[in-house]
């Protein structure tokens, strides 16, 4: 069962890697791009580098290099904190609205795919037992560190 489990859980990355693809293509983005402007379009309280490293669990270094091609890119904004100036907070561009709900809608879809067959008490079971496993893995991986 944990080998499955780990399979399972490899198919649910890769099935959300392939739904993603063709948002990456249609606006010329990476899959690390698309997901850190997922994640400031459906996070907006959470608009740091330090929010999408820690949250999403990715490396410094991908991270600020694919904020600054979207900052390039003209779909993101650096804006300085009012009280500390070395705080950066990352705001969606205007005119990235219409692929941040491209994204919102790709996320939709991917989800509709995962809960197809499912009843709506099924649908909360499953995402109750989800959060309760992603808390355990999360407490575990503090303590070890």
């Amino acid at each position: 069962m944990q080998i499955e489990l780990l399979l399972d859980i490899h198919y649910l990355k890769r099935l959300y890697m392939k739904t993603s693809k063709p948002v990456c293509q249609k606006y010329n983005l990476t899959q690390m791009e698309m997901d850190i402007l997922g994640f400031l379009y459906n996070n907006p309280n959470f608009d740091m580098a330090k929010d999408i490293v820690e949250r999403r669990m990715l490396t410094k270094s991908h991270v600020s290099a694919s904020i600054e091609n979207l900052y390039k890119k003209g779909l993101i904004n650096k804006v300085p904190d009012v009280k500390d100036k070395r705080i950066i907070h990352l705001h969606i561009e205007e005119k990235c609205r219409p692929i941040c709900e491209d994204i919102a809608s790709m996320q939709e879809n991917y989800f509709s795919i995962l809960s197809a067959g499912m009843s709506e008490e099924e649908c909360s079971s499953f995402s109750s037992l989800l959060h309760q496993a992603m808390y355990n893995a999360k407490t575990k991986m503090k303590s070890c560190l």
